[in-house]
């Protein structure tokens, strides 16, 4: 929050965006593999966006990718990821990804996330053979399952050079923009029976709505106290 210039009516409505922010965050303090959003502020220049615009605040919203930590559930299809890279799981709009690992089985025997949606594996979606039982499911380091002994498929795991060109998509998923990079190989550990958890920092986060709260409530004061000022110099100029 600090550099923010003298607050106006532009910084007030920075500050509002800044507290959706960190309580959008709270929100999800407790939801697998979430990623934090955290607000920047910067002055508009004028040779940027035209000389009405000059010192105009701009609160751009980016994603904090840093790791949460592995919580261990001993639940076969939970899979967490150590290091950069996303799960790919597949929608009719397309693919998704994600670093939310709960997943299940579903009535066709498929490998899916809790929305319902099939987990991409590197040939397709990644299906159990008949009768095997989702509970002796294997899934190694590297992200190859295994069932009755036997590898079936092996996760998609997906990596990007730019972080930046991955764009929020609902609480948990991302698009990658067509002029993202791909890692070939992303340097990534897969962890079954372990979720990761949301990298939220409620202290901190909490810290932070105290201190937008204050800086909002005294945005307006200052305003207010402006406007009253103004209006005495024009009763005084007209009288």
């Amino acid at each position: 929050m600090a550099g923010v210039p003298q607050l106006s009516t532009n910084h007030i409505e920075g500050l509002t965006r800044q507290f959706e922010v960190i309580a959008h965050n709270l929100a999800n303090v407790s939801t697998n593999g979430f990623k934090r959003q955290r607000v920047g502020f910067a002055s508009v220049l004028a040779d940027k966006a035209g000389p009405a615009a000059k010192g105009r605040v701009e609160g751009k919203v980016s994603t904090d990718f840093t790791q949460g930590a592995l919580v261990r559930t001993n639940r076969p299809l939970d899979v967490a990821l150590e290091g950069e890279g996303f799960f790919v799981v597949e929608t009719p709009q397309g693919i998704r990804l994600t670093r939310n690992g709960t997943f299940r089985v579903n009535s066709n025997g498929q490998i899916v996330d809790t929305r319902n949606r099939p987990v991409a594996g590197e040939g397709g979606p990644i299906t159990l053979p008949p009768f095997a039982n989702p509970e002796t499911v294997q899934i190694a380091s590297d992200g190859t399952v295994s069932a009755g002994g036997e590898a079936i498929g092996r996760l998609r795991i997906m990596g990007y050079k730019d972080l930046s060109l991955l764009t929020r998509f609902g609480d948990g998923d991302f698009v990658a923009d067509p002029a993202a990079e791909p890692v070939p190989a992303p340097p990534v550990r897969v962890h079954q029976g372990h979720r990761e958890a949301s990298n939220v920092n409620l202290i901190e986060e909490m810290v932070g709505m105290i201190a937008t709260t204050r800086m909002y409530e005294a945005g307006l004061k200052a305003i207010s106290t402006r406007g009253e000022s103004q209006q005495s110099i024009l009763r005084v100029a007209m009288s």
